[in-house]
């Protein structure tokens, strides 16, 4: 295998035997599948703080509106 910089931001690779050629795509795709399930923990975590950060607002308005007071709606 052989890694050449072009400049600071390139990086050139050329396999020259077919076994680091399926080694690289064999860590590739690992790679992938990791950062695939890192994301859809990162995800969910959002959407969950997404809900309590719901839940409050809603509670909020709710309880201004049981309260007699006035409650004005905007969509920024």
């Amino acid at each position: 295998m052989t890694i050449e910089r072009t400049n600071s931001q390139q990086v050139q690779m050329s396999f020259n035997d077919d076994r680091y050629l399926k080694l690289y795509k064999k860590v590739k795709d690992e790679l992938e599948g990791v950062l695939g399930k890192m994301g859809e923990v990162f995800d969910e975590r959002k959407r969950q703080e997404n809900r309590e950060i719901l839940a409050k607002i809603d509670k909020t308005i709710r309880k201004s509106e049981d309260d007699g007071d006035t409650v004005y709606y905007s969509n920024p």
